[in-house]
This record gives structure tokens, sequence and C-alpha cells, in this order.
């Protein structure tokens, strides 16, 4: 006698890929932040390229440029100038919308495990 496996209810299914999807637009803003971090030319010339429109300032146009930090688990790049001015690279909406898409990734992901044990939800 041949014993048959539970299968996903329709409704589980549904919130399964809705979890991935949200996971996929998670990933694809998440390179996008990553790729703000490429150095495409050296530190001091793509900031100013960012503040002031030019890669090539006049020292006596602007304060001297200091550093750039870069963090890459929430994608960030933050230019420092002597005056205490800063730039940030990567956009804040960015950011904001990887950790809102992996919230609801994560509540999908919910729903989709209890309508799968309970088959409520049709």
């Amino acid at each position: 006698m041949r014993t048959r496996t539970p299968e996903a209810r329709p409704s589980s299914v549904k919130w399964r890929r809705a979890a991935t999807a949200l996971v996929m637009a998670a990933a694809s803003l998440y390179l996008a932040g990553l790729a703000f971090l490429i150095p495409w030319e050296n530190d001091y010339h793509s900031c100013n390229q960012w503040r002031y429109d030019t890669s090539d300032v006049p020292a006596s146009q602007g304060p001297d440029f200091v550093d750039m930090d870069r963090r890459a688990l929430l994608p960030q790049a933050t230019c420092r100038w002597a005056d205490g001015s800063t730039v940030t690279r990567v956009p804040r909406s960015l950011n904001l919308g990887v950790l809102l898409t992996l919230a609801a990734s994560a509540g999908a992901a919910t729903a989709a495990r209890r309508t799968g044990r309970t088959g409520r939800g049709r």
C-alpha cells in the first residue's frame, strides 16, 4: 500500500514564493549598496566628486580631505573633511529598503509555516 506524503497547501506555497521574492529584492538592494563602496578612483577624487561635482578641487577652494570610512554589513561610505563636514555616498533609503524587505520576508516565511501546518488561510 502506498502512503501519500502531505502536500503543501496552496496558500503556503504563495507565502513561500512571496518570501523568496522579498529575499531576492533585499539581495538586489544590498548589492546596489555595495556598488557605492567600489573605489573607481582614489578616495580623494571620488569624495570631492560627491561634494563639489568635480573630482579635482583647487586647494584654496575647500578644506583638506581627511578620509573615507567604509562598512559593508549595511553598506555605508562616509567621506570626511578637515572642517568636520561629511558626505554619505550610500543613500539611506537603500539601507532602509534592505531592512524592510528582510522584515517582510520574515513575516511571509512565518505565514507560510503557519498556513502549511494548520491549513488555514485559504
